[in-house]
């Protein structure tokens, strides 16, 4: 009888952890694969001239695109009359402090690049900021703990 009690309460808790379980194997599978296309991504969009790896540019604090839209409305468009230009923004630690602005790429008039370098650009910073949010709950979670310790 208590069996089948813990079973009817302990059921609905175990479901769940299966479904979290599935969601986190979910996001970790679509996070390495996203690695792997920005891996591809960077000597097609000429990045990997003076950044050998996609790890050190996840440093940089933010990334834009300058040219090309990124709002969801106008996801891709180019904004003509306007230059492509790939920028980051780096920590002070990265920079002489001077600027914190950094320019990765610049790709010409916005009405002279190629379709599929449009399409390639957008996507590689989109997909930055999709791996960026991850390491950004990393870094919260991180603060959050610390926090917790503070008050035990």
């Amino acid at each position: 009888m208590l069996y089948n009690l813990l079973m009817k309460v302990s059921s609905p808790l175990i479901s769940r952890l299966h479904a979290l379980t599935d969601e986190l194997i979910t996001y970790e599978t679509s996070r390495q694969a996203n690695l792997k296309r920005l891996d591809e991504l960077l000597p097609v969009c000429v990045l990997d001239e003076k950044y050998r790896d996609v790890v050190t540019l996840l440093e940089f604090k933010a990334m834009n695109l300058m040219g090309i839209s990124l709002s969801e409305e106008a996801l891709g468009v180019i904004q003509e009359g306007r230059y492509i230009q790939l920028l980051v923004i780096a920590p002070k630690q990265m920079t002489d402090k001077k600027s914190t602005n950094i320019s990765l790429g610049y790709f010409g008039k916005a009405e002279t690049v190629l379709k599929e370098q449009v399409a390639n650009l957008t996507e590689f910073v989109l997909r930055w900021r999709y791996e960026k949010s991850f390491l950004n709950l990393n870094h919260y979670k991180t603060l959050i703990d610390k926090q917790s310790d503070k008050h035990e």
